[in-house]
């Protein structure tokens, strides 16, 4: 999902879109893991939300190897996620993040498995 294709979803709201640093994203970027989403009213955020995408545990709004290699990381105990990006990697939602998970994301990245099904 791109920062344009989003923000069409909203009418009669400013809405922007920030990387995990607080810097606003183009139009044309992509959203992932870690960006907050905000409700802006005369300059000024009024709401605000993370965003969390299912695999995508680099924050790059994509999910691929490096992300089953990540997470496969995080649960040999070698990485530590933190936050959204923890919860990102819970793929199956079962609170913890465990073989399923990285065996889902590899299975999703070279198609044999829909994460977002």
């Amino acid at each position: 999902q791109t920062v344009e294709g989003l923000i069409g979803n909203f009418e009669n709201t400013s809405v922007a879109v920030y990387d995990s640093n607080g810097k606003e994203l183009s139009a044309s970027a992509k959203i992932g893991t870690g960006c907050e989403v905000a409700l802006v009213v005369d300059g000024e955020k009024i709401d605000a939300l993370t965003v969390i995408v299912k695999g995508d545990v680099t924050g790059d709004g994509v999910v691929d190897g490096t992300d089953y290699l990540r997470i496969k990381a995080v649960f040999l105990e070698t990485y530590t996620a933190t936050g959204a990006y923890t919860k990102a990697a819970d793929v199956d939602e079962s609170g913890k993040v465990d073989a399923t998970d990285y065996l889902r994301v590899k299975g999703h990245f070279i198609g044999t498995y829909n994460i977002f099904a």
